[in-house]
C-alpha cells in the first residue's frame, strides 16, 4: 500500500508543470534583489530541475508573456510593482 502511494506521490510531481525562462529569471531575480531567505537557503533558485510552476496550465503562455513584455515597453507602474 505505502509503494502505491509513493508511486501515486512520483506520478503527480512529475505531471506538474515546469517554470518558463521567463517566469524562471523572473523569480530568480526577486530572490536575488529582495532576499526573503538567508544566503546558505535561497540556493534552491539554481536547481531549475526540482521547480514547479503552480500556473495551472501554459496553453495561453505566449499571451501572458505577450501582454507583460507590452505593458514593460509602456513603462506601466504596474508591472513594475509585481516584479
Amino acid at each position: 500500500m505505502a509503494a502505491a502511494n509513493l508511486l501515486t506521490s512520483a506520478q503527480a510531481l512529475t505531471s506538474l508543470n515546469k517554470p518558463s525562462s521567463g517566469e524562471y529569471t523572473s523569480v530568480e531575480a526577486w530572490i536575488n534583489n529582495v532576499k526573503p531567505c538567508l544566503n546558505a537557503e535561497h540556493s534552491f533558485i539554481y536547481r531549475k530541475e526540482d521547480l514547479v510552476t503552480l500556473r495551472p496550465g501554459r496553453e495561453h503562455a505566449w499571451l501572458d508573456s505577450s501582454v507583460e513584455s507590452l505593458l514593460r515597453i509602456l513603462n506601466c507602474r504596474l508591472v513594475k510593482v509585481s516584479i
